[in-house]
């Protein structure tokens, strides 16, 4: 079995791919999705082994693990550290499986890619057949899907009502479909999985109730409490969190770095002369330090209630899911300001800042983090007002039909 690191090892080794991160991360914006190249550094790294159940030799690390490791990635490359961190976080997902489709899923290369569609297109089909179902259509928002072994769809079952299930397809059984035109993020591949009526076993296929809630059906082969603890919204829609705070710290670290020697082209004065400049520079890293404070105390309070096997009450739920809100919305502010700041000097695509912006915007869109999406379940709770939405059961996620 292989030794297992320290998070502190783990970081040490994400700061050693970080320049390479930093050199490839044009090139990864231009070619819409990581090469083999920046993959196989982070395989070589153990960077996505954390999640992954020891007995296929991985880590079975504490959750939050994925969010210091893919914070410091972020630094080199956004788009890495999401696949880092949300594509990563897939493995455990895949433990939550029973034992013959955990087999299955390792029985090759110890180093795998579990991409993970949120949605579906219209097409997205599930049929119940002797032995398992039959799969097929487009699952959506696939990232990291180009470097897959394995992907999990996701939908309802024709016929029984609107209970959804998620559906692990080896990468046969499979195609891409290149969807991923969009002005930010693009080095995280986020295409279609399009699935050809595949047969999907019974033993491959699990209901999202059981899946979410407490002891599915791997926690009985794997020890760590991560494969046992409850999941839903408010636990691995914590997982952009490490790229989003990652990003932000990456843009204040660059700004810096362009501003130290800069000279205005209008005045002749040098920018550190300004106290504007001072004022902004030091509001957008309180904002973005306050930022990885409270995203540290909730990975700790998931940690803690995992390790020791208690639910979360529902008031503490809530509270989660505002905090990735807010801490989204921190690190957007912090970065915009500083782009502002820069004036024309920051919206060329030369300017490493320019990246940083389109990206922060870009992965706050995701539900898990979206302002508009996670703010108003607090709100809802504390004065009692009936629950919907991505903290309600049942909820649909379906896109509409792609043009492309």
């Amino acid at each position: 079995m292989t030794k297992v690191p320290t998070l502190a090892e783990l970081e040490k080794r994400a700061w050693g791919v970080v320049p390479h991160l930093k050199d490839e991360a044009a090139a990864a914006d231009q070619r819409r999705t990581l090469s083999s190249e920046t993959v196989r550094k982070l395989f070589d790294a153990g960077l996505l082994r954390y999640f992954q159940p020891r007995r296929y030799d991985g880590w079975e690390m504490p959750w939050g693990t994925q969010y210091y490791v893919s914070k410091i990635i972020a630094h080199g490359c956004p788009s890495t550290a999401w696949v880092v961190s949300v594509v990563g976080q897939h493995l455990c997902h895949a433990a939550r499986f029973g034992a013959e489709a955990q087999d299955e899923v390792w029985a090759g290369s110890k180093d795998i890619i579990v991409a993970t569609s949120s949605t579906t297109r219209p097409n997205a089909k599930a049929t119940r057949v002797k032995g398992g179902f039959i799969v097929e259509g487009n699952y959506c928002f696939s990232s990291g899907i180009d470097h897959s072994a394995w992907g999990l769809a996701n939908g309802a079952i024709d016929g029984e009502g609107p209970a959804r299930w998620y559906f692990l397809v080896p990468r046969k059984d499979y195609t891409v479909d290149d969807t991923w035109h969009t002005i930010g993020m693009r080095g995280t591949g986020t295409k279609d999985m399009s699935v050809q009526k595949a047969f999907v076993p019974e033993h491959r296929a699990i209901r999202f109730d059981v899946f979410n809630n407490a002891n599915p059906p791997g926690c009985r082969h794997n020890p760590g409490y991560i494969y046992a603890m409850e999941m839903g919204p408010h636990v691995h829609g914590s997982s952009p969190l490490g790229p989003v705070v990652g990003t932000a710290e990456g843009a204040v670290e660059a700004y810096i770095e362009i501003t130290r020697n800069r000279v205005s082209a209008l005045t002749g004065q040098r920018v550190t002369d300004s106290d504007a400049v001072h004022l902004r520079l030091s509001e957008s890293s309180a904002e973005v330090h306050a930022a990885d404070l409270v995203a540290r105390h909730d990975l700790e309070l998931l940690h803690e209630r995992g390790k020791a096997g208690q639910l979360l009450s529902e008031k503490e739920k809530v509270e989660l899911v505002r905090n990735r809100g807010y801490i989204a919305e921190q690190c957007v502010r912090a970065v915009t300001r500083l782009v502002r700041q820069m004036g024309a000097l920051g919206i060329f695509d030369d300017n490493p800042l320019n990246r940083y912006y389109r990206d922060i915007h870009a992965m706050t869109t995701q539900v898990g983090v979206s302002w508009d999406a996670t703010m108003p379940h607090y709100g809802r709770w504390a004065l009692g007002v009936a629950a919907r939405g991505i903290m309600s059961p049942g909820a649909s996620h379906v896109m509409p039909p792609s043009k492309g």
